[in-house]
């Protein structure tokens, strides 16, 4: 399922067990478009999606990552995150394939703060950059070249 909105997007895999079940995603931005193409995607004419819900918590637009620069070429990724209390984030590469190439913890102060990995051994392509904190997760998408 392919979910975009506000220059951003991103496609997420969910594995479907039984009728009925629900999907939760956390996403870094906020959904105007979601595409289901059952011409790529295992999806038969028999199921359906009935309701796409998008919620923000009470107070709070989207977690507020941003990492620069995308696209990466000099070797660093500058992640910068915006808390409201101190406490550790939890920030980690995935490959495209789903497998953590890099993870480390930072120490979070209120307000701004930017964090720096080095991720000059990663091969070119695309990943996804997570940070969770005590209370959400949050993920921008990394382009390596």
């Amino acid at each position: 399922v392919r979910f975009s909105g506000q220059g951003h997007d991103t496609t997420l895999v969910f594995n479907h067990a039984y009728s009925g079940q629900t999907f939760n995603a956390i996403l870094p931005f906020q959904v105007q478009n979601v595409e289901v193409d059952p011409d790529l995607w295992l999806i038969s004419k028999d199921n359906t999606v009935s309701q796409v819900t998008a919620t923000a918590e009470p107070g709070h637009s989207q977690p507020a990552l941003l990492v620069a620069p995308n696209p990466v070429r000099n070797g660093r990724i500058n992640a910068t995150l915006d808390s409201p209390v101190a406490g550790e984030v939890h920030l980690w590469i995935q490959s495209a394939e789903g497998k953590t190439i890099l993870a480390r913890t930072f120490a979070l102060t209120p307000g701004s703060n930017v964090m720096t990995l080095q991720v000059g051994n990663l091969p070119a392509g695309v990943y996804l950059l997570y940070a969770q904190t005590a209370d959400k997760v949050c993920a921008q998408k990394v382009v390596i070249y």
